[in-house]
């Protein structure tokens, strides 16, 4: 299922996480709402405190195999207090280069975005929820 072209050009703008705003029309500005974000291997615990500041949902994307980043995912769920899920890719390493992690990866960060960023009332394909 192919995300928004809103979405698909907010995510091309960063390389690890994607802060997209609200469907609305709010911008990405100082003080816009954010309706979710989408951090894949990322360093969360470079945010330290800030992380209980984050409002919208949120989803942690780390392969299985880079265990560091994993462990410092872990410690960021726990730290925030809005909706948060931790995924992990299976096989994955820090980059996603093995086969098929990227597109799990992809596919899981899409149906994020189609759960938090969807009209009211409708899914991304139409249907309603």
């Amino acid at each position: 299922m192919p995300l928004p072209n809103w979405t698909k050009s907010a995510c091309r703008r960063r390389k690890k996480a994607a802060i997209v705003p609200s469907p609305s029309g709010t911008s990405g500005i100082a003080g816009a709402s954010i309706a979710a974000v989408v951090s894949r291997g990322g360093r969360p615990d470079l945010a330290d405190e800030r992380l209980r500041s984050v409002q919208a949902p949120t989803l942690l994307i780390v392969g299985s195999e880079d265990s560091e980043v994993l462990g410092l995912n872990r410690w960021a769920q726990e730290s925030m207090r809005c909706p948060t899920r931790l995924a992990v890719v299976e096989g994955a390493t820090h980059l996603f280069e093995e086969p098929g992690t990227l597109a799990e990866a992809a596919a899981l960060a899409r149906d994020w975005f189609l759960r938090h960023l969807s009209p009211a009332g409708e899914h991304g394909d139409g249907t309603s929820r």
